[in-house]
Formats: C-alpha cells, structure tokens, sequence
C-alpha cells in the first residue's frame, strides 16, 4: 500500500503527523520527502536562458575574462555561463551547489541578481517564455 500527503500549512502538517504516529504503532515504515524544487518547465527555460545569455555576451563581444580574469579570450557558451556566472551567482546567494535543489522562489533570486550583473555590461536576456520566441 502506498499513501501520499502534500503538506502546505500548519493544519495539513497536523494531520500528517497525526497520522503517521497512528500508522506507525504496529508497522515497519519507511518514509520518503520531497521538498519543493525547481519545476521541470524552470528547468527547461534555464537551459534555454544560458543558451541566450551565451550568445548575447558573444555578440556583445564580451568573453570570459570580461568577467574574470585578464590575459585569455574564451568565447561563452551554454556550459560557461552555467558553471562561471549561474552556479557562482547561485552559490553566493543559496549555498546550493546545484540548480535542481533550488526552490522556484530562489531560481527567481538567482536570475535576478544574474540579469544585475549582466545589465552592468549592458547585456539584458529576459528569463524564457512561452511567449518569447
């Protein structure tokens, strides 16, 4: 038998626990949580953002030691922008090392304090949409 419970609230979280003291009385019990985490549709419009950003700072003829380091001229590309801009952006702010744990309140943060600093180099890349072709 499996059961699930979706707990948003005080109340909600009552009932559960409730529950699971009852349940639990006479029964081996394993439980298993899931946080709240980037949506999959997050997940796709981030991909398809640092694509965006990627090519806007290369066309803007910006590079990545615009960013960082002086000496050495390395075009942008999906994966740089991840690991150099999002993830350091990211970190900074949540201390998540990954992408997939952050909540949609904190992918929302992150790219916020990203599209800051990008506008300091004159670079704007709106977050993806349906609507954006």
């Amino acid at each position: 038998m499996s059961e699930f419970w979706v707990t948003k609230d005080d109340h909600t979280r009552k009932k559960f626990l409730e529950f699971a003291q009852d349940y639990m009385k006479d029964k081996f019990v394993v439980w298993t949580w899931k946080g709240e985490t980037r949506t999959s549709k997050q997940n796709a419009a981030l991909h398809v953002y640092l694509r965006q950003v990627s090519r806007t700072l290369n066309d803007a003829g910006l590079s990545i030691n615009t960013f960082f380091k002086e000496g050495y001229e390395v075009p942008f590309n999906d994966e740089t922008v991840k690991i150099e801009i999002w993830h350091k952006m990211q970190q900074a702010l949540t201390g998540e090392e990954h992408s997939s744990r952050l909540t949609p309140k904190q992918m929302g943060e992150v790219y916020d304090r990203v599209n800051f600093a990008l506008s300091k180099h004159g670079v704007y890349v709106p977050w993806p949409s349906k609507d954006l072709k």
